[in-house]
């Protein structure tokens, strides 16, 4: 006869480890408040003047897409469960055109200005790719930076006060000319006036726990894409599939037909895509993005679009149309798992019937925070 405590004890261990497991795998750290994040050098964003090649990734500003010219957009999601206490700091990295080595391409028009603009909470971008535009109702702050030949650092946008109002928030960036101008942006706590010193531990998730609904995320709305070198590997973005729907379309262009792409959903199934040619998308036109690579019925939750751009290329990733893309996934929100079989002691042979209980513990919005 064996013992109902071990009988019982063997089946909580059979639940919990493997979940224990998948809980590990869920919740490694990440840092998301920073675009692109520190240590992705290989594949940089980039923001293009109305005048830099349409077929070397400028579709959202030349005006030869047939739609206008239009603006370059991130969009930074702020939790409801960020401290009250905290305000969030809103930094650029290089946001003037420089000639002191850095990635930005000067090219005919050098001396041009770059600028930055902040939105209020849950401004959308649409219906054209240059909404919401300049001094644009909800519009926080509006900064140009002159071209320099100084050392690059970072400045600062703009201070969101505590409490900061739980949302997300688009920064809209313009180039001028010819000018291709490539820059970072983060978003968090910080404890003095300059961007510069060493950012304070745990500034975009001060708790220090991924996936309990303090973490601030950054995403590429309208963002075009460079890979300046030639090393063997790709660029990873993460999408979020709404639930129930009927399909969903993908959209790349200028990709020049080199390297290749292919989805994944979230349980792993691999969906090869279309690579676009020069100066047009992948299954559409110079004016028009066509239907997109199509996946019928799709899996909700986060999909994985990894992209091999051939050397030296510009083009965009935008997969779907509207919907911000992560350089990292964003931290699934932290459950409490609870199991009873309202039972104190069992019989050999007894069947059981368990009620397992899972409880979010996160004060946030389901995905993607909007």
């Amino acid at each position: 006869m064996s013992s109902p405590r071990r009988a019982r004890l063997a089946w909580a261990l059979g639940f919990v480890l493997p979940l224990a497991l998948l809980l590990g795998i869920i919740f490694q750290p990440t840092r998301a408040a920073e675009l692109p994040p520190v240590g992705v050098d290989d594949y940089v964003v980039e923001t293009f003047g109305p005048n830099f090649p349409i077929t070397q990734g400028a579709w959202y500003s030349n005006t030869q897409n047939g739609q206008g010219s239009g603006y370059y957009y991130v969009q930074l999601a702020v939790p409801c469960g960020w401290p009250a206490d905290k305000p969030v700091m809103i930094d650029l990295y290089s946001p003037e055109m420089s000639g002191s080595g850095a990635a930005d391409e000067l090219r005919n028009d050098p001396g041009l200005a770059t600028t930055f603009e902040l939105y209020s909470r849950n401004i959308k971008i649409g219906p054209g790719i240059g909404d919401p535009g300049p001094g644009a109702p909800g519009s926080l702050v509006q900064r140009s930076y002159p071209a320099t030949n100084a050392a690059t650092n970072w400045k600062r946008l703009y201070t969101l006060p505590a409490p900061v109002q739980c949302g997300t928030y688009l920064v809209r960036s313009e180039a001028q000319g010819d000018n291709g101008n490539v820059w970072r942006v983060r978003a968090g706590f910080d404890t003095d006036n300059n961007p510069n010193n060493r950012t304070p531990a745990n500034y975009d998730d001060p708790d220090g726990q991924p996936g309990t609904g303090d973490e601030i995320i950054i995403g590429a709305l309208q963002t075009a894409f460079k890979h300046p070198q030639n090393p063997a590997n790709c660029l990873t973005l993460y999408e979020y599939v709404a639930p129930g729907s009927a399909q969903v379309a993908f959209h790349n262009f200028d990709m020049d037909i080199s390297g290749g792409i292919i989805y994944y959903s979230p349980s792993g199934t691999a969906f090869p895509g279309t690579s676009s040619a020069r100066g047009v998308w992948n299954t559409g036109s110079r004016t028009s993005r066509g239907t997109g690579d199509i996946v019928t019925n799709p899996e909700s939750g986060w999909w994985k679009i990894v992209t091999c751009a051939g050397n030296d290329r510009h083009f965009i990733q935008e997969g779907q149309q509207g919907v911000p893309a992560y350089f990292q996934q964003p931290p699934t929100p932290r459950v409490v798992v609870s199991k009873d079989d309202g039972l104190v002691d069992v019989h050999p042979n007894q069947v059981l019937e368990y009620t397992i209980q899972f409880t979010t513990t996160a004060a946030m919005a389901p995905p993607p925070l909007s």
